[in-house]
């Protein structure tokens, strides 16, 4: 049945052919709805907000004052790429337990083992991370990793984020005297001072 809007009243003509098309082909979650512009349209239903949705996956986060400092503005990409590395392992709770080797690190960013030590200094020097162990063997003979805090958060046993790396300032390089050599004509060079 039809609803014809223009004459008020119903239009059965047809009708049993049509409901026989529509139960065979009937999705559950629709529903067959006349209306004054197409009395054949079907809606389907919207599932209700957010029933199936786990959520919108894990992301690293660098805030916008982080990455305002000068430490951060002067980092080179490598060590970049490794503090972004080290705040993918944090879950939100393990501050202070983070656990990194220079292998693992390695493995991460598709770099040689012997490339990433230096990064890791350069991080811990402008206050980035901390090292809360060192590795070690353990009691059977097998290495723990380096564990790893980072600056930005609180640690896991309740102490204040530290961010030294706020009040970290690249070195300035001393002014050296610009000093020109030059020919003396026949027995060596002479230094000339600029004036």
């Amino acid at each position: 049945m039809v609803f014809k809007p223009e004459t008020g009243s119903l239009d059965v003509q047809g009708a049993i052919g049509r409901a026989h098309n529509f139960t065979q082909d009937r999705n559950p979650r629709s529903e067959r709805l006349a209306g004054p512009d197409d009395p054949e349209r079907v809606q389907v239903m919207a599932r209700p907000y957010k029933r199936q949705k786990k959520g919108t996956g894990r992301h690293v986060q660098l805030p916008e004052w982080l990455q305002a400092s000068e430490a951060w503005a002067t980092l080179p990409p490598g060590p970049r790429a490794l503090y972004v590395e080290l705040k993918r392992r944090y879950n939100g709770s393990n501050n202070g337990d983070i656990i990194l080797s220079h292998r693992d690190a390695a493995m991460a960013l598709n770099v040689h083992r012997n490339t990433v030590g230096p990064w890791f200094r350069e991080l811990q020097e402008r206050g980035f991370i901390t090292m809360t162990k060192a590795p070690h063997l353990g009691p059977s003979g097998i290495g723990k990793a380096s564990v790893w805090a980072l600056g930005e958060v609180p640690t896991r046993d309740g102490k204040p984020a530290a961010k030294r790396f706020m009040s970290w300032r690249q070195k300035q390089k001393p002014r050296t005297k610009n000093r020109t050599l030059r020919p003396n004509g026949c027995d060596g060079w002479v230094v000339v001072e600029p004036v």
